[in-house]
């Protein structure tokens, strides 16, 4: 069998990142290539940096490829190191825990006595047999799906992990600390199940130091923490400052006697703040915006200090605190203009593995080794080229009550300047969550219909993540400001004369699709059509399904906000109630084994459009889960979207002939 790999190394960087027109007019990309799969879903370099494990996509399905670094880039014929998984198994990561040794976590959509649910699994893999087996099994009298949560890699001891579990008996929801032997799964209990904790903290030793999650059936945050002069477990209570509700635990540093924690602090926006356990007092700040809240920080190499931090604007920005070399930064300054996101790196640092993209480029993997050289390693969505794609835009638009609103405009590809940028077919598509946020990145569905001659709306409406307390409690405390937010982006669209309202059409996926829905319910004069991906389409409903899972009635109402207490106002944005005034065509589509938007909502909607003789076009997939993670359904779902617009709104003048 010929390794995937030969054919993909090699490539060098100027040939790898064109940003030049083609010259050929070549045809629009067809849908199925939006609908592959990422050829890369995660890799890892070995310790020792010879080595390279790849969750490749082969023709649909993820597989483990084990690549020699030096035999690839010599140019020697190389031993196919494979492993396989079975139909249905969805990659998450890859984590090499020894120069030898691959571990590989997956999950898996099913049906457990009428409830559709994901279980996780841990794969361990000898990269010289390729032997594999399943790490921790699930089963016993209580199912168990999280057989693949890792606390803590344990990195200085290459025979352990630190993995959270309960007993195959035990309640499932408060998981124990147990030290796992990564080749037999064998293991031993570092720390008992305390109730209300869902999910633990260790500090850089491996050592658990903090406890956090919910009491009272999910309705009262918990914290709990081991004091570093004592001991003992003291519930957050004794920490004067401290809000389990309102705050998160970034690290734990200093050998367990101060907290990392992700905090307001008397400002709108969340930053970094070290709190000190020892005299009961927050410390310092780190780092706060004024603007956006912080995400994700940057360790130092032992794990005790914070180094850099990083937030979400327009795109990721990365806040150095001091000088700090390192080969990422090398490659930062070498591949400036994208997004270069951390893989993984070897032992000592020389060698990393690099995602670089571009709102305009689906990106590839590359192997950047200090002192500037660079490899490519695999295109992420092969076919798809940058000159192909369609300019991204980050832009604000002013909402009915004055909000400005965060939103980027994707433009079809042959718009090549501003004054181009008229009377053009128009897609709103708001993002799902619906508390997640849009960025300026490759995005391959607003890049689908900015190939089919659409210009595409994505806005952060109220209620986004990342832009503060203030601007994300508007939309958590009203879901008809989120909705209005959206309808305001399209109201703009043609105010400002870029929309060409007789070729219109609202789309989304899960909470997006909700949007997509009301939108059509509420204001069919806004829109020719619809699009709805694993739609939320009947409230009650959901927060009925919501019950069903651990601390699930708790986060229906975090999620829901006022609509669960006013049930006359839950009812007025509720989409299967207004079914009968949607008057444009709707397109559905929604996997039979969905766990976030359980698939009884496609099949109510769908019965009440049929019953109101809605125009409607429904796809259904069998074994299909909430992302429509195969392939060929993914790829038929476009397929029947491009279908369906071209049906609706017939062909776009933008686009590519």
């Amino acid at each position: 069998m010929k390794s995937f790999w030969v054919s993909a190394v090699g490539a060098i960087l100027g040939a790898t990142f064109c940003l030049t027109t083609s010259a050929t007019a070549k045809p629009a990309p067809s849908p199925s290539l939006f609908g592959q799969l990422p050829t890369v879903y995660d890799a890892a370099i070995s310790p020792n940096g010879k080595e390279i494990a790849i969750l490749q996509n082969s023709q649909g399905q993820y597989l483990l490829n084990v690549v020699d670094l030096d035999a690839a880039t010599s140019g020697k014929a190389l031993e196919p190191r494979i492993v396989s998984f079975g139909d249905g198994v969805k990659p998450q990561y890859v984590k090499w825990v020894s120069n030898d040794r691959v571990m590989i976590s997956v999950w898996q959509s099913q049906i457990y006595r009428g409830i559709p649910l994901n279980s996780g699994f841990l794969h361990t893999i000898d990269t010289r047999s390729m032997k594999a087996r399943i790490l921790i099994e699930g089963g016993g009298d209580v199912i168990r799906q999280f057989n693949n949560v890792v606390l803590d890699w344990l990195e200085d001891d290459p025979n352990h992990i630190l993995m959270e579990f309960a007993g195959k008996n035990d309640d499932q929801t408060w998981p124990d600390v147990r030290k796992v032997n990564v080749k037999s799964g064998k293991n031993t209990l570092v720390k008992k199940r305390l109730r209300g904790v869902n999910d633990w903290k260790t500090d850089a030793e491996g050592v658990p130091r903090v406890g956090v999650g919910y009491r009272k059936e999910g309705e009262e945050a918990f914290m709990s923490i081991q004091d570093p002069v004592t001991g003992d477990w003291e519930r957050a209570e004794h920490y004067p400052g401290i809000d389990p509700d309102s705050m998160s635990v970034v690290a734990v540093t200093q050998g367990g006697k101060s907290l990392i924690l992700s905090a307001y602090r008397g400002k709108d926006t969340r930053g970094l703040h070290r709190y000190d356990l020892v005299n009961k007092t927050f410390a310092e700040t780190i780092y706060q915006n004024d603007e956006y809240d912080v995400g994700n920080v940057i360790l130092s190499k032992d794990g005790n200090e914070i180094v850099g931090a990083s937030f979400v604007a327009e795109s990721t920005e990365r806040i150095l605190f001091d000088a700090y070399d390192s080969t990422y930064e090398e490659a930062l300054a070498l591949f400036d203009g994208f997004d270069v996101a951390f893989v993984d790196q070897s032992e000592d640092a020389s060698k990393i593995l690099l995602r670089v993209s571009s709102p305009t480029d689906p990106g590839n993997l590359f192997l950047f080794e200090r002192g500037g050289k660079v490899t490519r390693i695999l295109n992420n969505l092969p076919g798809l080229d940058s000159d192909e794609m369609g300019l991204v835009i980050a832009m604000r638009y002013t909402a009915r009550d004055g909000a400005k609103i965060p939103a980027f405009v994707t433009l079809p590809p042959t718009i090549n300047d501003t004054p181009q940028f008229k009377n053009v077919p128009t897609i709103i598509l708001p993002h799902g969550g619906p508390y997640s946020r849009d960025s300026k990145r490759f995005d391959y569905l607003a890049q689908f219909f900015a190939t089919r001659g659409y210009a595409v709306l994505q806005m952060n409406f109220r209620g986004s993540e990342g832009y503060g307390k203030s601007f994300a409690d508007a939309g958590r405390d009203s879901w008809v400001v989120m909705q209005e937010d959206v309808e305001d982006g399209m109201r703009w669209m043609l105010e400002k004369g870029y929309a060409d309202p007789d070729k219109t059409c609202i789309a989304g996926w899960s909470y997006g699709g909700y949007a997509a829905l009301m939108g059509a319910a509420k204001t069919p004069d806004l829109y020719k059509c619809s699009i709805a991906i694993a739609a939320l389409s009947d409230i009650p409903e959901a927060i009925q399904d919501a019950k069903k899972y651990r601390n699930g009635e708790a986060r229906a109402e975090r999620t829901f906000g006022t609509l669960m207490a006013d049930k006359a106002l839950m009812r007025a944005n509720n989409p299967v109630d207004h079914a009968d005034s949607i008057t444009i065509p709707v397109f559905m589509a929604h996997g039979e084994v969905d766990s976030a938007v359980e698939f009884d909502q496609f099949k109510t909607m769908k019965r009440q459009l049929e019953k109101a003789d809605v125009d409607g076009t429904y796809m259904a997939f069998d074994d299909e889960d909430h992302y429509m993670s195969n392939q060929a359904n993914r790829q038929a779902m476009l397929i029947g979207i491009d279908a369906f617009l071209r049906r609706v709104n017939g062909p776009s003048p933008f686009e590519k002939k």
